[in-house]
């Protein structure tokens, strides 16, 4: 976290995060998100931890005068933005490869490569696509979650700085009876993808919750420091999301768990996460990696999830597991390399622009 006091587990846990969205994904292709019915909610973890790092990492600075709205909008924009321009390359190439198969926005656009072009260059502005589009995103349908994301940055810079920290938590009252009633209304989280009244309603109830509640955690310095905390953390956040409880049935039960994780389980990850600590050696490096690399996964991988499909569609009916089990491993590879081609991309591309200091 920038200008701040790294937090491994954070870190760590945040890479656990990324790997239980392909996971989920992966699943998908093979048309049973059944087994990983909650990991979605990694998407929440990602937003307190954005609130979170709001705090940490730029609160002192606007505090202590060195830091502009300028210098803040710039950081923000060159943490989002490569990653976007990558990512939306590597669906062009996808696309270019899989042609009409690769169906990430809508199906009655056939294959043209000046109209991939144009989407290409379209989604590079960061606005949300048409509804006729598929997903906000096309080129990687994941990172939709970057264009709320951008919006609670410029909110953050122009007016929730500022904010005492009993108005955060006002908001963060005001943002759990939203996010309540959008449970309770859809049954479940897993929507905001597309543009349209029923997923804005839900992504805006997903987001408002969780950043402002990780805001609110760091500014009281909350944390939860005990023998074991990042172990604790790393249980609870690896409950919530590769946890397969409750059928996919958008149930009250399943409702009531999706609250429950949001309010309680994942502040609680975010309080034993900051709480823990860890000695300095390779695990420690390793986790500040993940915490690297778990941007470039996520918004890397969502062609790869639409190649594994069309691969799993081709396979014979009567195909041995070992003939799936070698597919999942390729994609599996596919993503894990190309996530580190972005990563270097991405640091070579930001390394000369990055504010000093």
């Amino acid at each position: 976290m920038v200008g701040a006091k790294r937090y491994e587990v954070l870190d760590a846990l945040r890479g656990l995060c990324a790997i239980g969205v392909v996971a989920l994904h992966f699943c998908e292709a093979y048309g049973k998100p059944a087994w990983l019915p909650h990991a979605h909610l990694a998407v929440e973890y990602f937003l307190l931890l954005t609130g979170f790092t709001f705090i940490v990492a730029y609160d002192r600075r606007w505090a202590d005068g060195t830091l502009t709205l300028g210098g803040f909008l710039w950081r923000r924009f060159l943490r989002l933005w490569p990653l976007v321009l990558v990512g939306s390359f590597i669906g062009l190439v996808f696309r270019f490869i899989l042609g009409a198969q690769m169906s990430t926005f809508s199906r009655a656009l056939a294959p043209d490569a000046l109209k991939d072009v144009g989407v290409f260059c379209y989604t590079l502005t960061l606005l949300p696509a048409p509804k006729s589009w598929g997903c906000l995103q096309p080129l990687q349908a994941q990172t939709w979650t970057l264009f709320y994301i951008i919006w609670a940055n410029l909110a953050y810079g122009l007016l929730f700085r500022r904010l005492k920290t009993w108005m955060i938590g006002v908001c963060v009252a005001a943002g759990a009876a939203y996010s309540l009633y959008v449970v309770c209304h859809f049954h479940s989280y897993a929507l905001g993808w597309v543009w349209t009244e029923r997923h804005i309603v839900t992504a805006c109830g997903r987001v408002v919750f969780t950043v402002f509640a990780g805001m609110l955690i760091a500014r009281k310095g909350w944390k939860l420091s005990f023998p074991g905390a990042g172990l604790v953390a790393a249980l609870l956040a690896a409950t919530v999301v590769f946890g397969p409880f409750c059928a996919v049935d958008r149930s009250v039960p399943f409702a009531v768990y999706e609250a429950v994780a949001v309010f309680v389980v994942l502040p609680l990850v975010i309080l034993t996460g900051a709480g823990g600590c860890l000695p300095e050696g390779r695990f420690a490096d390793f986790c500040r990696f993940m915490g690297r690399y778990s941007f470039p996964l996520y918004a890397t991988h969502f062609p790869v999830r639409i190649a594994l499909g069309i691969w799993r569609r081709s396979a014979p009916a009567d195909a041995p597991w070992t003939h799936h089990a070698a597919l999942i491993f390729s994609a599996t590879v596919i993503s894990l390399a190309l996530a580190w081609l972005a990563m270097k991309a991405v640091d070579a591309l930001t390394r000369a622009a990055r504010p000093r200091g």
